[in-house]
C-alpha cells in the first residue's frame, strides 16, 4: 500500500511544478502585450509579441464598459481567426485579412469612456481596460502610460 502512495504523491508533485512553470511562462510579465491608440475618431488596438505561429493572434474582443465596470451581454466587437497571422494592430471596424467579424454591435454600443480589449495570442489570454479619453493622437496607450510606438516595439517586439 505504502508503494503505490509515494508514486502518486510524485506524480502530483511533478504536475503541480509543471503547471506552476506553465503559468510563469504564460504570463512573461505583468503588462499585456495590448495598447491602444487612436487614429483620428477610430480606436486601434495593437498587439505585441506575436513572435512565432503559436502566437499568432486568434481572437480579438472589444467590450466598451460603464463607470461601474458593467459590461454589456454581448461584445461591441469580436473577430477571430480563419487564417491565424501576424497582426501588429487592428484598426475597431476593421476586419485584417484572414480574420472574420464574429460581433459588431458597433451600431448600438458606442465607446464613451472606457474599454476593455481581449487579445487572444496563441493559446494565451490577454486583457486590458482602456479610459479612451485619455488618448492621445500618435502615442499608444499601454497599462495607464503614454509611449511612443518605437518604445512599444522595444518592449513587446519580437527582437
Amino acid at each position: 500500500m505504502m508503494s503505490s502512495t509515494r508514486p502518486r504523491i510524485r506524480a502530483i508533485a511533478l504536475a503541480l511544478v509543471l503547471l506552476g512553470a506553465g503559468t510563469l511562462l504564460a504570463g512573461c510579465g505583468a503588462t499585456p502585450p495590448i495598447g491602444l491608440r487612436k487614429d483620428g475618431e477610430a480606436l486601434v488596438v495593437v498587439l505585441g509579441r506575436q513572435c512565432a505561429p503559436a502566437y499568432y493572434l486568434k481572437k480579438l474582443r472589444v467590450n466598451v464598459m460603464d463607470d461601474k465596470g458593467n459590461v454589456p451581454a454581448a461584445p461591441m466587437w469580436q473577430i477571430d481567426a480563419q487564417d491565424a497571422r501576424q497582426v501588429s494592430s487592428v484598426k475597431i471596424g476593421e476586419v485584417p485579412e484572414g480574420y472574420q467579424v464574429i460581433t459588431d454591435n458597433q451600431a448600438t454600443q458606442t465607446v464613451t469612456k472606457r474599454v476593455e480589449v481581449t487579445a487572444f495570442l496563441g493559446d494565451n489570454n490577454y486583457g486590458a481596460v482602456f479610459d479612451a479619453t485619455d488618448l492621445r493622437e500618435g502615442k499608444i496607450m499601454v497599462d495607464g502610460d503614454q509611449v511612443s510606438p518605437e518604445d512599444f516595439q522595444k518592449k513587446y517586439g519580437c527582437n
